[in-house]
């Protein structure tokens, strides 16, 4: 709970507009909930998508992943954040892959500057 409040906060202080979220839902209890630094630590690899058409923006994009058990991204499903930014990363967090003993429901929050893609 702590860790959604303070992705909120970011996405509401950053003036970026709230999604619903709607295609990651776990209504059958399925997938474990876990935290943003569970979804780092069991992250194996990821890439990021070139530099956005448009690249002088700068900004966050926050979305739920759910992952399989095979550790493959399921669903990516956007929350938050600057609606290039959502669009351009949503195929690029598709093809990351994580270690996964269960499946599992995360967030991702990314932060894009003039620099590149940071994990948040």
């Amino acid at each position: 709970m702590k860790v959604i409040v303070i992705v909120f906060v970011i996405v509401v202080m950053a003036g970026l507009p709230l999604l619903a979220i709607a295609d990651c839902e776990d209504s059958s209890n399925r997938y474990l909930h876990v935290s943003i630094a569970q979804v780092h630590e069991r992250l194996l690899s990821l890439s990021w998508p070139k530099q956005p058409p448009g690249a002088r923006i700068e900004g966050y994009a926050v979305f739920q992943i759910s992952v399989s058990v095979e550790g493959k991204v399921d669903c990516v499903s956007p929350i938050g954040g600057h609606p290039l930014l959502l669009s351009h990363l949503s195929p690029a967090i598709k093809v990351w892959s994580f270690r996964s003993r269960m499946p599992f429901l995360g967030l991702v929050a990314v932060r894009y500057t003039s620099k590149g893609f940071q994990l948040l």
